[in-house]
């Protein structure tokens, strides 16, 4: 029998606004949403009591081995190869010691670290690792080919003129300089600036680079927590053409933010851009931008849903003060992957999952399995390692 939810009382965020009504998801997808919806005799019921439902979050650019690193550097700098060479001298010891961690821990704390975002969703950029197809805590985006950048991959030609119609994604005038500035003029020279091109950053381009993107048809992933940290610039996404699709990613911990939430704050620090924008920043534009199916919330839909509570009475602005510890529950394909202690009651009876007790910020949570045995590995060889200075706390079963 497929498990069933009804989510009942919620705000839902249904063709840009939020809309009173319920909603069930039925396996891994939302079956039904309607205004009074009524339990049957399969629903576990969640009473929501007007809290708010948006599409589970996408990442659009994370390194997810690279997020047990605090940020490296001296910055401001000219552009990423300068910074990239600066911390492979300067703090190679650290880089060593971090890199004795297995892949497999690192790509999981990347997981979980983006669940803590209430992210369902990454694009990661890096090769597509055999550990994404067995069990995987969140979904990672599989239809992509990926050049690091102009400057640092040595299959650069080859790339380029492999990969079909997949999404092309590239490291792009990341910097400030002439190096930078120059990038996508190269990039179009080799033939690499196609419709199915996705730069990320972006921060050296000028407005003529920004209509030849527009012509093309590419987009950008925004990473300007990382590009702050790095350059204190970022890319001129005020000034861009509308048409261009901005989505927004964290970068890795190296240089940008540990949450997709702060992120998001900083974006609106940067633009003044409306919440509505910026949600559809990490839900809608990326997955129209990749080809996802997921990104928003209608019947048939795959059941990736974030659930907040009201705070303000305003969801755009609770919205754009979230952080881990007001994540009321987090479902990725129908099954809750975080959530609020008392709701995990609920969730005993599908049997598909095991979870553990996590506190947040001094809220005691519900997070999916194998995350103690994840940190404890973890600190067994980094002794330091305070989950990127999020206020986790595992506690006991």
């Amino acid at each position: 029998m497929r498990t069933s939810f009804l989510l009942s009382n919620a705000r839902v965020f249904l063709d840009g606004r939020f809309e009173s009504c319920s909603l069930r998801i039925v396996g891994s997808r939302v079956q039904e949403i309607g205004p009074s919806l009524c339990p049957n005799g399969n629903d576990i019921l969640l009473p929501l009591e007007g809290a708010c439902i948006v599409p589970g979050l996408i990442n659009s650019h994370d390194h997810l081995e690279l997020n047990l690193f605090s940020r490296l550097g001296d910055p401001p700098y000219s552009n990423y190869v300068e910074w990239g060479n600066d911390i492979r001298a300067r703090h190679k010891e650290q880089i060593r010691h971090v890199m004795r961690v297995s892949l497999r821990l690192r790509l999981l704390w990347g997981a979980y670290k983006n669940i803590l975002s209430g992210v369902t969703t990454v694009v990661h950029h890096n090769p597509y690792y055999l550990y994404f197809y067995f069990g995987f805590p969140i979904a990672v985006y599989r239809n992509y080919s990926w050049i690091h950048s102009l400057s640092f991959d040595p299959r650069l030609q080859k790339k380029l003129k492999s990969g079909g119609r997949k999404v092309r994604i590239i490291h792009l005038a990341e910097g400030v300089d002439s190096l930078a500035r120059g990038e996508l003029a190269r990039l179009q020279e080799l033939g690499g600036l196609q419709s199915n091109t996705v730069l990320v950053h972006g921060v050296g381009l000028s407005p003529d680079d920004c209509l030849q993107i527009e012509r093309s048809g590419a987009g950008l992933v925004w990473c300007p927590g990382s590009n702050m940290f790095l350059f204190n610039r970022t890319a001129p996404i005020a000034s861009m053409p509308a048409s261009i699709p901005v989505a927004l990613g964290t970068d890795s911990t190296l240089t940008g933010h540990t949450s997709l939430f702060d992120e998001l704050r900083e974006a609106r620090r940067l633009t003044h851009r409306d919440a509505d924008r910026l949600l559809g920043m990490v839900t809608s534009i990326p997955a129209r931008m990749f080809g996802m199916a997921s990104g928003k919330i209608t019947e048939g839909a795959t059941a990736d849903l974030l659930v907040f509570d009201q705070e303000s009475g305003e969801p755009f602005s609770d919205f754009l003060n979230l952080d881990a510890g007001k994540i009321k529950v987090l479902f990725k394909a129908g099954l809750p992957l975080l959530g609020e202690e008392g709701l995990k009651p609920l969730l005993t009876g599908h049997g598909r999952r095991a979870y553990e007790r996590i506190a947040v910020g001094g809220r005691r949570k519900f997070i999916a399995s194998p995350f103690g045995s994840m940190a404890r590995r973890i600190k067994a060889i980094l002794p330091s390692f305070n989950f990127n200075g999020l206020p986790l706390k595992l506690e006991e079963n």
